[in-house]
C-alpha cells in the first residue's frame, strides 16, 4: 500500500462493542470501531466538544456517542447528530480499507471534518 495508509491491526482484533482500540495514525490518536453494521470505522479518539477520550464510546445508531456529554458524531461524515447549540461540531473520520483481514487507516485528509 501507498505510504498515506497506515496498518492499524487485525479485523479480528476490533471488537463488538467498547473499549475500543486506540492506535496512532499519522500525528492522531485514533480509534478502531466497529459499527452495528460490522464495518470497521477510524474516528480521531477524543470528542470535540471537551476533549474526552472515546475508547469506551458506545456505537448507537451508526454514530459514536461520546460517555461524556452524549454527544453523537457519525461514524461516516462525522457530524455531530444530536440537534444543540453545538450542532457543528465534528469529529475527523479517516478511511479505512480492510484488506486480508488486516485494518488500513488513511493518515491524510479525513473524510468528514476537518478539525486540524
Amino acid at each position: 500500500m501507498a505510504d498515506d495508509w497506515v496498518h492499524a491491526g487485525a479485523e479480528q482484533d476490533v471488537p463488538e462493542s467498547p473499549p475500543w482500540p486506540e492506535v496512532t495514525v499519522g500525528e492522531h490518536a485514533v480509534v478502531l470501531v466497529r459499527g452495528e453494521d460490522g464495518q470497521i470505522h477510524a474516528a480521531r479518539s477524543r470528542c470535540p466538544h471537551l476533549a474526552a477520550p472515546l475508547t469506551r464510546a458506545d456505537v448507537v445508531d451508526q454514530g459514536l456517542e461520546c460517555s461524556r456529554h452524549f454527544y453523537t458524531y457519525d461514524l461516516v461524515t462525522g457530524r455531530n447528530t444530536v440537534p444543540g447549540e453545538d450542532a457543528d461540531l465534528a469529529l475527523p473520520i479517516h478511511a479505512v480499507e480492510v484488506r486480508d483481514g488486516q485494518v488500513w487507516v488513511h493518515t491524510t485528509a479525513p473524510a468528514g471534518a476537518n478539525l486540524e
